[in-house]
Parts: structure tokens; sequence; C-alpha cells
């Protein structure tokens, strides 16, 4: 009894293979489709739906041109997941049809590369921001320039005096270029 029904589920396995749809064979083998598709599922030998079959070949061949899969998703309305599973089972039905090297082909087509991701240019700094930054910018170049002058005129021997009244007229001076700098903002 064993034999018999392992012929017949070869013979199923043949016919499947041959592109005989379910219904016919079980019409030839004189059963019960849905003994049919039990016997294909317990053996794990039921091929693909004709639908699937070519749903699959196109996303590989979206593929094998460098269409990403997340765009062939979109395409087909289904998720990225899916559409490589899919692609995985054609390639696995080719290689049942015995045609090693196209499926071999198409497993060793390699992913596009991801597009580079866009770079953000930074927030706007708002106004009142700007100007403390100039103010602050200013004030320390002035700083070490007015640092700068008190060490040389030290260093030439210019009375403290004299030097204090030279930095005050310094400070003075930035103090109204800072002010005309920014109203001219």
């Amino acid at each position: 009894m064993r034999r018999k029904w392992a012929d017949k589920v070869e013979r199923i396995h043949n016919l499947l293979q041959k592109g005989y749809t379910v219904q016919e064979i079980a019409k030839q083998l004189g059963v019960n489709d849905t003994l049919i598709y039990n016997v294909l599922r317990y053996y794990g030998l039921k091929s693909p739906s004709k639908r699937i079959l070519e749903r699959a070949k196109t996303i590989c061949e979206l593929f094998k041109q460098g269409v990403p899969m997340r765009e062939i998703a979109k395409r087909f309305n289904i998720s990225k997941v899916y559409a490589y599973n899919l692609r995985n089972m054609y390639i696995n039905y080719l290689r049942r049809q015995g045609k090693e090297a196209e499926a071999k082909e198409l497993k060793e087509v390699p992913r596009p590369p991801r597009p580079a991701k866009p770079v953000k240019a930074p927030p706007p700094v708002p106004p009142e921001d700007i100007l403390t930054t100039i103010t602050d910018a200013i004030n320390t170049i002035m700083e070490v320039a007015i640092w700068d002058l008190a060490m040389k005129l030290n260093e030439a021997k210019v009375p403290k005096e004299k030097i204090k009244q030279y930095v005050k007229e310094a400070m003075a001076i930035i103090d109204r270029m800072a002010e005309l700098l920014i109203d001219s903002l």
C-alpha cells in the first residue's frame, strides 16, 4: 500500500512539473482535488500558482535591472520582506525545474547601493543670537588686540597712566565700531 502512495506522490509531482493544474491531476488520478492539495502540502511539493510565479519572475527581472527592492515592493503594494521571499521562491523554483544556471545568476545579482542620506542644513539662527555672536567675536578680538597693545606699550617703558589712557580710548573706539556694525545690519 505504501509503495502505491509513493508512486502516486511521484506521479503528482511529475504532473505538476509538466505544468498540469491540481484539478487536472485530480481528474487524471480519479480523486478529489482537496486530496491532491493535502498530499502536496504534506510532502512539500506544492508548486506556486502561475500568478505568483509571474509576479516573482517580474520581481526578479526588475531586481536584475537594478531597481531597489523597496521600489519593487511599492510597485506591487507588498512588503519588502515578501518581495525578497518571492524572489527566493522563484530561484528555488528554477532549481527544481533544473535551471540551475539561471537560478545561480539571479541569486548572485548584487543589491543596488542605497542612496546617500541627504545632509540636513543647520537650523536658522535667530537674529538676536547672530548679533550676540558677532558682538562676542568682536569683543574677543578687540580684547586680544588691546592686551597686545598694552603689553607692547609696557615693553616700550610707556608710563602706566599713559597705557590706561590709550586702552580707554581704544575701548571707546571698539564700542563705537560695534554699534555702527550692529546698526548697519
